[in-house]
């Protein structure tokens, strides 16, 4: 639909190209001369070309003022060029590209976010291939994006995006423990050196973590036991193909990249008994599937009485802003952080937050250079990102701002560009950047940057497997099935079968196997 759209679009263009060159021949030579000899001020502003600019965010008050300053910053950085921006909440976007795109509306420069599936909206066409718009205009950004950003938007060989540049390595996954109850149940370090001496998290990893909530019940300082999250950790040491809630995987360090469903794999098994023995100890909650779910499975974090531990990123001072956290949310207590990872990753799937020129741009060239000033000018980014100084923020020094009104005015660094280029907030981890773009120079890359599944044929058997997912995922995964865990499981692979699960895998497998036959040649 959306081709056969965008070359009606063409072929309209192309008749008011043509009726616009033959009326322009129908003027007399007195129109031309008066064109020629208007005032260089005019001559200029009928040179200003106008991008349609679409960002994602929350409206506010004083976002016209900041905008309005942005273009006169480009009447220097990129001359001939402003923004017609509209800011559209991230609630609204999915409907609001529909409506955009079916109508043909002009978009240069359109951030492009997780609601909408960045694979296959590139292969229908509905986004402008940005390899040689960026070689023709700012190749310099190429030396501060690094190569693998482009990968992640990279579809069938075409760069279709430039990813706001954040962080991107897939989650580095740690236990968090009250600091008290930590010092007195485990040996951290002895925790982490059994956590991370492989790459996956077993049945030996499982009863190591266990020792802490044993001591917790006997001692009466259980609470509410062990969030739902702690169920991650045998995600441990496996690649997601496509995205993290899909159903085939590959292990990490496998050259051949072979396609498995992580639902077979021995340390899904061990997790799903390990939770329904917990849940027979009472380590788990007896309501935990009347209070959690897979949407929601963090509900009882950092709060007062809540959870003794959890799961979730572990980056530097991860202890500090874990407390932070805590505190900010009235539970007066520190964390401690145990990695259960020891070594950082880059998958090749795409990022939920992009930049795009859509196939409705009216002007390419100077969207791409737009793009690039998002990402390469430090001065313009913190600007739209941040408002004015002394109205939207103070300065501490050079690099480190105190937010003073954040209501008038404001956009998500993530959803903005490049986040390093951003002002540090005071509070926040000095060296912040800096620490960011080395972790990624030195993260272990996977086999695939450059790939991306194809999933359409398959999208049928991929929607009923995720409504089994779906059914059986919390269950399973929460432990409150306890001594039923094996039938339940049995019953849950049965259905997934059935589904087509193990066709899927087949066929991904190939698409893998192309691949990299074509990238080793």
């Amino acid at each position: 639909m959306f081709k056969n759209l965008k070359k009606g679009i063409s072929f309209l263009l192309v008749v008011v190209f043509v009726l616009s060159i033959t009326l322009m021949g129908c003027k007399s030579k007195d129109t031309t001369k008066e064109t020629d000899s208007s005032k260089d001020g005019a001559a200029k502003e009928q040179d200003v070309k106008v991008l349609k600019v679409y960002l994602g965010g929350d409206e506010k008050e004083k976002q016209e003022e900041v905008f309005a300053a942005a273009n006169e910053m480009l009447k220097t950085k990129l001359p001939g060029v402003q923004m017609d921006i509209e800011v559209i909440p991230y609630g609204n976007w999915t409907e609001r590209w529909k409506l955009l795109t079916a109508a043909g509306d002009q978009m240069d420069v359109a951030w492009i976010g997780w609601m909408l599936n960045f694979d296959t909206i590139s292969r229908e066409g509905m986004l402008t291939p940005l390899g040689d718009l960026i070689d023709k205009n700012c190749p310099e950004i190429k030396d501060t994006i690094p190569q693998f950003v482009f990968d992640k938007a990279t579809v069938d060989g075409n760069i279709y995006a430039v990813p706001n540049y954040q962080q991107m390595v897939e989650m580095r996954t740690g236990v968090r423990f009250y600091k008290d109850l930590a010092d007195e149940y485990i040996d951290a370090e002895a925790l982490e050196a059994q956590f991370t001496k492989d790459l996956t998290f077993d049945q030996e990893d499982w009863d190591a973590l266990e020792v802490y909530f044993k001591k917790a019940k006997e001692n009466g300082t259980l609470q509410k036991g062990p969030s739902p999250s702690i169920s991650w950790l045998y995600k441990n040491g496996f690649e997601p193909i496509a995205n993290q809630n899909m159903a085939a995987v590959i292990r990490i360090g496998d050259e051949s990249c072979t396609v498995i469903n992580r639902y077979e794999t021995p340390q899904y098994k061990t997790m799903i008994k390990t939770m329904a023995d917990w849940y027979e100890k009472g380590y788990i909650r007896e309501d935990v599937l009347a209070v959690e779910s897979s949407d929601k499975p963090r509900a009882d974090e950092y709060v007062k009485d809540g959870n003794i531990s959890w799961v979730h990123e572990t980056l530097k001072d991860q202890d500090k802003k874990e407390t932070k956290r805590a505190n900010d949310m009235g539970n007066d207590v520190e964390l401690t952080v145990v990695p259960t990872v020891d070594y950082q990753y880059l998958s090749p799937y795409g990022t939920s937050t992009n930049y795009a020129i859509p196939f409705t741009a009216k002007y390419p060239d100077e969207a791409i250079k737009l793009i690039n000033l998002f990402n390469t000018d430090k001065e313009f980014y913190n600007l739209m990102v941040y408002g004015f100084e002394g109205t939207n923020y103070e300065k501490i020094d050079d690099n480190t701002i105190k937010i003073i009104d954040k209501d008038s005015y404001g956009l998500a660094n993530w959803a903005t560009g490049n986040t390093l280029l951003g002002y540090e907030i005071e509070g926040g981890i000095k060296g912040w950047s800096e620490y960011l773009d080395k972790m990624h120079r030195e993260a272990r890359q996977s086999y695939l940057m450059g790939f991306k599944i194809d999933t359409e044929p398959y999208s049928t058997k991929l929607q009923q497997i995720d409504a089994i997912i779906k059914e059986y995922q919390n269950a399973l995964e929460m432990g409150a099935l306890g001594s039923d865990v094996e039938a339940k499981y049995e019953e849950f692979i049965t259905k997934l079968k059935k589904a087509g699960i193990d066709e899927v895998i087949e066929g991904f497998q190939k698409q893998i196997d192309e691949f990299l036959a074509e990238k080793n040649k």
